[in-house]
């Protein structure tokens, strides 16, 4: 029989350092795209960005024509070893155009500097979108909300709610086939940052941003012309609180318990956020990563493999900037 004897190395709270911290900002942003037919590439890339060297997260928002290469060809990157990028929710299908769709993507914390390229791979003389923005200071993705909506009927997202001052990212993805070029145009305060609004066979997207001071909800509605209907994203960055308070973003983690053929790991969301769980040796070196992704609040239990070797680890749990570290003996 497997298991583990906890000793924490960390308070169960994460208590946050009292640190001014600056509002998130719009930072470095670029659309690439290509056309049906029009490339004999396996990957498309944005310009190269100047991004802050630290702290930023980093949304990317892609339009396929082949819907099913959102799979096959996985997530985007950049040359600064942000790899993957965490996709947000799920791929979407357009109602109008079956074998086509969007996903949207996003790094926080990512490594920055001059040069910065996001690329994502893609099938040769498909159709392909893709829009990046950065967000300074942006430690945090609060909320985020995908719609569609068919023509004939008001162009409006879904709200994000924030918790304070935020960058609000929209994006607006066409479903009409235009021989003429299109506009896109929000409301709300938003401004238009990138456009690909071009006739022919392109996935058509307009990119807009707000930024807001204070916690509330919030949407935007887009006016298009030709008038069409559009499946639409909008995200709400915001900067890791500084604060005074403990704040358990997580809780309820429990110790691993273990049969001879799966353990499990038990813990509760009061937030969105990023979650990783990883096993280090003594020495510092990645042993496993078990998760990686971003996940929703609420209560999560997980099975784990048990196929480390006899020896002691350290277990590194991360959710958002709460960090908890374990020492684990495994014995066989």
């Amino acid at each position: 029989m497997l298991f583990f004897r906890t000793v924490p190395l960390f308070p169960a709270l994460f208590l946050l350092s009292i640190n001014a911290a600056a509002d998130p900002s719009l930072g470095a942003h670029n659309l690439a795209y290509y056309g049906m037919s029009a490339n004999n590439n396996a990957a498309i890339s944005t310009q190269a960005m100047t991004t802050q060297g630290s702290g930023s997260t980093i949304l990317a928002c892609i339009g396929r024509g082949i819907f099913s290469d959102f799979a096959a060809r996985g997530a985007p990157g950049d040359n600064k070893g942000n790899v993957p990028y965490i996709q947000l929710g799920t791929a979407h299908i357009y109602t109008l155009w079956p074998y086509s769709g969007t996903a949207l993507y996003a790094y926080q914390s990512a490594a920055g500097g001059g040069n910065h390229i996001v690329t994502a791979d893609v099938s040769p003389a498909d159709e392909i979108t893709l829009a990046v923005v950065e967000v300074k200071n942006g430690g945090l993705i609060a909320d985020y909300k995908w719609n569609e909506v068919l023509s004939g009927n008001p162009i409006t997202s879904l709200s994000v709610t924030t918790t304070g001052p935020a960058t609000l990212v929209a994006f607006w993805w066409g479903d009409g086939y235009a021989s003429v070029k299109q506009t896109a145009v929000p409301n709300n305060g938003f401004t238009v940052i990138d456009t690909i609004l071009l006739p022919g066979n392109l996935v058509q997207a307009a990119v807009a941003v707000k930024s807001v001071s204070a916690a509330g909800s919030y949407n935007v509605t887009w006016t298009s012309t030709p008038v069409q209907g559009a499946q639409l994203w909008l995200a709400a960055v915001q900067t890791t609180i500084a604060t005074t308070t403990a704040i358990p973003p997580v809780s309820g983690i429990k110790p691993f318990g273990f049969t001879a053929t799966a353990n499990t790991i038990s813990y509760s969301l009061q937030k969105s956020c990023f979650v990783s769980i990883k096993y280090y040796d003594l020495r510092g070196r990645l042993v496993s990563s078990f998760v990686n992704n971003y996940q929703q609040p609420g209560n999560y239990t997980l099975k784990l493999p048990t196929s480390l070797p006899r020896n002691v680890y350290i277990r590194k749990f991360k959710a958002g900037d709460f960090v908890s570290k374990e020492r684990l003996p495994v014995r066989k």
